[in-house]
């Protein structure tokens, strides 16, 4: 008996480990992965090298499946309850029914090339937020986070030379490909400027979080570093939403600091006064490059105000007008998954009215995770992914007891991600980090209300020993009465 409880132990380590690495995998080794791939897309026919997506999508699937199989082997082998999250579900589900009315069912199935946003993307994600939920340890989110942080470091590194106009992988490339990277469109590992906005937006809030609350002086050294270096690798990526998204996370942080306000003070200074002196350095030695993206803004808003709404957020409004149509016209299932493309080629009456549109065939995105759920999946897979979040949102932010601080960090990272979300896309090379950051936080509640439960439990089974002993003691006649 002795022997069969050691062996339970140390197999039940052995998968807390595996566990850990394979979380670690879609954190930090994924968001590193640029490999080449030539695709090419079916909308207006064309040949491109696809570094940071394709591949992605291939190490995503196979971690996925050996997550499957952990959490198969805990619920057949070890009997054990997985739980999972009906809006989620729902949501999946749909994808599926959408998938079959597609456009293009081999592209709602793999995802549009390049960004490859399909049903098995889908599925990759909800199988990530599930094993997280079920097999991630608490003790163990401490050290994701590290494994992140170490990560973003070197994509942050990588970004920075980006925007002065150096490509490490374009030594690589011209060898054995004849191509490379444009520095100015592309961010680190990424692959593109919106994706490393969003991406760098978690890292900033997070490290911010973390050395906020913590007290050592090494772990400060480190939250402080990959503090400067994320919010750099976000000011470099020159994505105004994510900008924007990661200022509501700052006054998110305030809300919850304002009792404390004193004793973070001097961080406060500290903070301030780098990232000050981070954004002048970073736009000065970059010839304004940051700066010209607020006239840039600047000169849109008066375009708007001229009557031009459409340029608004660099077009953004011109390709949701595109967006509403396809909705109204396919509004319970869409048009399938990734398949927008179809629906959005700019016709040659379409370019003379908008000539800033001379360099773009169609639009693949919407630029918008909420619009494009709608678009291409329809208004029910919007509504179940809405209750999905809402269902984790809604609880942390009734939380009243002490929130530990990397939770604390992840769930104000997450709610800056969700509202840059509403004028930026998904991308797989942070889908899979927000739902393991999701899975996280769903975890929290979890834990939380299982320890409830337990602890409810063993109170009422004390009250009740102690109601039994009363009663054996005062009146024997009655030792009967509780059943």
């Amino acid at each position: 008996m002795t022997k069969q409880m050691e062996l339970s132990t140390s197999e039940e380590q052995q998968i807390e480990s595996i566990s850990f690495i394979l979380v670690v995998l879609i954190v930090a080794v994924l968001p590193l992965i640029a490999i080449p791939k030539v695709v090419n897309t079916p909308v207006n026919t064309s040949y491109f090298l696809d570094i940071s997506g394709y591949y992605k999508l291939v190490f995503l699937l196979v971690i996925s499946m050996f997550m499957l199989t952990i959490m198969g082997f805990k619920a057949i082998a070890r009997k054990q309850h997985i739980k999972l999250s009906l809006p989620l579900m729902l949501f999946f589900l749909w994808v599926i029914v959408s998938t079959f009315f597609a456009e293009d069912a081999a592209i709602a199935f793999t995802g549009y090339p390049l960004r490859w946003q399909g049903l098995l993307a889908y599925f990759c994600y909800a199988v990530v937020f599930t094993f997280v939920v079920n097999m991630l340890k608490p003790r163990y989110v401490g050290k994701v986070l590290v494994a992140l942080f170490i990560s973003a470091f070197v994509i942050s590194v990588h970004s920075l030379l980006n925007y002065y106009g150096f490509e490490p992988l374009n030594i690589g490339l011209k060898y054995f490909f004849d191509a490379k990277i444009t520095p100015t469109l592309s961010r680190g590992t990424l692959g593109n400027r919106n994706t490393a906005g969003a991406y760098f937006l978690f890292i900033t809030i997070i490290s911010l979080v973390m050395f906020f609350k913590n007290k050592g002086i090494k772990r400060n050294i480190l939250f402080y570093l990959v503090l400067l270096f994320s919010y750099a690798g976000l000011l470099v990526s020159l994505t105004r939403i994510a900008w924007l998204g990661t200022l509501c996370s700052l006054a998110f942080a305030a809300f919850y600091f304002r009792k404390d306000f004193r004793k973070y003070f001097k961080k406060i200074i500290i903070v301030f006064v780098s990232f000050a002196l981070v954004l002048v350095v970073l736009d000065i030695t970059g010839g304004g490059q940051i700066t010209g993206r607020y006239y840039s803004m600047k000169y849109q808003v008066n375009e708007a105000k001229n009557g031009n709404m459409e340029r608004l957020g660099s077009s953004r409004f011109y390709i949701y007008g595109k967006a509403f149509k396809v909705l109204a016209d396919n509004p319970i299932v869409g048009v399938g998954p990734d398949c927008f493309a179809y629906y959005s080629i700019i016709s040659r009456e379409e370019y003379d009215k908008h000539p800033e549109l001379n360099s773009v065939g169609y639009f693949d995105k919407v630029h918008s995770e909420y619009l494009e759920y709608a678009t291409t999946m329809g208004i029910p897979a919007l509504i179940f992914y809405l209750w999905f979040i809402i269902s984790i949102f809604i609880p942390w932010l009734r939380k009243k007891d002490e929130i530990k601080p990397e939770m604390l960090g992840i769930f104000i990272a997450w709610t800056g991600y969700l509202i840059q979300a509403a004028f930026n896309f998904g991308a797989i090379s942070v889908l899979p980090l927000f739902f393991v950051l999701t899975g996280l936080l769903k975890s929290g509640l979890v834990n939380k209300n299982e320890e409830e439960i337990i602890q409810d439990t063993e109170n009422e089974v004390n009250n009740v020993d102690l109601t039994c002993e009363e009663a054996t003691t005062d009146n024997t006649d009655d030792k009967f009465s509780l059943t």
